[in-house]
């Protein structure tokens, strides 16, 4: 087997072969929420803990949702096993 190597997320979700469209565009559209609300609270001037009390969210799911969005187009180490 041929297969590219992988080294980046925007390259595992370009590739048809592992991601179907479905997939891709779901992801897309939480990255760019997600994406919304790292602007909006850092607009705001408020931390991931005070944007989690906030809204209710338990602290670690602010910050998975904000790691999620930084590793867009960066090396992730998930992807290569």
């Amino acid at each position: 087997m041929n297969a590219k190597k992988i080294t980046t997320f925007s390259e595992y979700i370009s590739d048809e072969s592992r991601v179907s469209l479905d997939l891709r565009e779901k992801i897309n559209f939480e990255t760019a929420l997600i994406g919304k609300m790292v602007e909006l609270r850092e607009k705001k001037g408020l931390s991931q803990r005070e944007l989690a009390d906030l809204s209710g969210l338990k602290r670690e799911l602010a910050k998975y949702a904000a790691d999620r969005y930084a590793y867009q187009g960066t090396p992730s180490p998930w992807i290569y096993s």
